[in-house]
This record gives C-alpha cells, structure tokens and sequence, in this order.
C-alpha cells in the first residue's frame, strides 16, 4: 500500500485507512513493514494489544498476516529486532529526506507570515496592555469578571422590583407561588462580549509560539545539521501553525471585542464597587493602556504611549469594531 502522497493528520484519519485493525497482538502478528510515519497534532492510541499507550509520533505498519495498524515509535520495539533494523533504515533513507525538503519548502512560507504575524503581534500586544491596565485600575471588577470568564457566564441582568400590581396578576395565575419569590424580577442588559479572553494564556500562542518560534525557524541556516528528532520538532511545529495563527486571531478578535466602550459600559453594571462602576461607565478602552511601565511586567504587557494620531484612531476603532 502506497501512503506516502497522504498526511495524516489526525487519530481519525489513522483509524480510516483501509485494512486498519485493533489491537493487535505482536507476538502472534509479526511486522512485515514500516509504510509511513506520522507526526501528529492529538494524541493517537497504539494499535498493540500490549501497549495502547497514548502518543504523538509513530508509524504505520504492514503486518504478515495481512492488515495494518499503528505503533508509537517507541512501543514498535515490542515486535522484535526486525521493527529496530526497519526504524533506523526508513529514517535515515526516507524520513529524514522527507523532513528536510519539507522543512525547506516551509521557510519561505512562513517568511510570507512574517507580517501578519507581526500585525497579530501588535494587536495582541494593545488588547494585553488594556487587560493590565482593568486589572490595576478595577481590581474587584477584574476579580468578578474572572470568576465570570472561568464559569462561561456571559449574561448580563439588572434586577428590578415588581409592583404590588404585578405581583397580583401573577398571583392570580399561579396561587401556589411566593410573594416573597416573585418581589424581584431580572431584566436581561446584554451579553459580555470576548470574555473568554480574560482568562486566555494569549502571550503564550501569539508571543511564544508563533513570533520568536517563527524567527527562529528562519534563522535556521543548517537544517541538514540538525538531528532527526530535532528536525521533527520543526515539522510538528509547522504543521501547527495554521491552527495556531487561527488561535491567535480568535484570542485577538476577543480582546477587541471586550474591549470596546458598550462592553465597558456593560461591565459597570456587574461593579460591585460604586467608585469602579462610575469610572469604567464613561472609560475609553484606550485609557487602560496608561498603566505604569513596570518591571514586573512583561514586555508584551507593557503599556506603549500613544501619540494623538494613535489614540484617535484607536478610539475609532474601539467605537466601530
């Protein structure tokens, strides 16, 4: 069977190629060959009955009694001497030629996202600063709206007293239930929007794995120096890397979106605070970025002075997004 045109890309796609069997006992099914390695994004289960273990590296295998199935590129060692003398032979003859001109093709790619990347960089770099800056200036603010972010509560309601009238015709329908239960009704206000960013590990994906990673990728001027684990840790992280710019703009788009004056305005009304709900009420979301440079910051979270040009623009944006 011919594989080597298809990436795997997932333990789905693994488990659907035909003739794919599990488990497989390696004492009774011997190895007739390795077809195909995969490097993948999820973890995938061994295909032996003695193992099944959970990894993300592995091969495809052709087995004597006919069939396939997968093995880690560690447990393949429970099918004897021939699995080693197989492993070293398809990664030195076919894998390691397979990273290095995959690797190579991928530079001038991610050479083209060099901008983009730079531009998710700065927007992720703003929407970071303004989260500091609600943190330092509405500490009990930030403190709800964390509790709220890890809980999913996106729902934002004002709670108002019925009249004595109200409260009466709902008598009249249901007897059996409380006056005291229905002296308060709550109004919905709205949804807060891009919460999930308050929580998000944004500088982690944006800074980390997709900037100074991808820098570092580029200035790698020997690749054929490189061992073949190493080579495989490049080839994970490029096919990562769509996935991970995707991530970056969702984290991007939700600072955005949480941070525009009618969400700020939403958030006065879960102030418990009387000084913080009166002043994040009226706030522009670019103010949050006149925080203290401090030390203990990260350059990422730092604040950046802008200039008048700047901050108008901002605040355009802010008004519009």
């Amino acid at each position: 069977m011919d594989l080597s045109d298809n990436r795997i890309r997932t333990s789905l796609e693994l488990r659907s190629l035909p003739g794919y069997r599990e488990p497989i006992d390696p004492a009774r099914e011997p190895l007739q060959r390795i077809l195909k390695h995969y490097n993948l994004s999820a973890l995938a289960q061994c295909g032996l009955s003695s193992c099944r273990q959970w990894h993300f590296e592995g091969y495809v295998v052709a087995l004597e009694s006919g069939g396939l199935t997968n093995v880690g590129h560690v447990c393949g060692k429970q099918f004897g001497e021939k699995f080693i003398v197989e492993e070293q032979a398809y990664r030195e003859k076919i894998l390691r030629p397979q990273l290095l001109t995959k690797l190579t093709d991928g530079k001038s790619r991610v050479d083209q996202l060099r901008q983009p990347v730079a531009e998710l960089v700065e927007r992720v770099r703003t929407v970071l600063s303004r989260r500091k800056g609600l943190k330092d200036q509405f500490p009990r603010l930030a403190t709800e709206i964390n509790r709220r972010a890890n809980q999913g509560h996106t729902a934002v309601s004002d709670v108002v007293e019925r009249t004595d009238a109200e409260i009466e015709d709902l008598l009249a329908i249901n007897p059996r239930q409380s006056r005291e239960a229905l002296r308060y009704r709550e109004v919905p206000r709205g949804r807060i929007a891009g919460l999930g960013f308050f929580t998000a590990d944004a500088g982690g994906i944006v800074f980390e794995v997709l900037a100074r990673q991808s820098e570092t990728f580029l200035s790698l001027s020997a690749l054929h120096k490189l061992t073949t684990e190493k080579l495989l840790e490049w080839e994970r992280w490029l096919n990562n890397l769509d996935e991970n710019i995707k991530q970056g703009e969702r984290i991007a788009a939700d600072g955005e979106a949480f941070f525009t004056e009618a969400n700020l305005r939403l958030l006065a009304a879960i102030a418990q605070d009387p000084k913080e709900q009166k002043a994040i009420s009226t706030l522009k979301p670019a103010a949050l970025e006149w925080v203290p440079n401090s030390a203990s910051l990260t350059t990422a979270e730092k604040a950046k002075h802008l200039n008048r040009r700047e901050r108008r623009a901002r605040e355009f944006r802010d008004k519009t997004f």
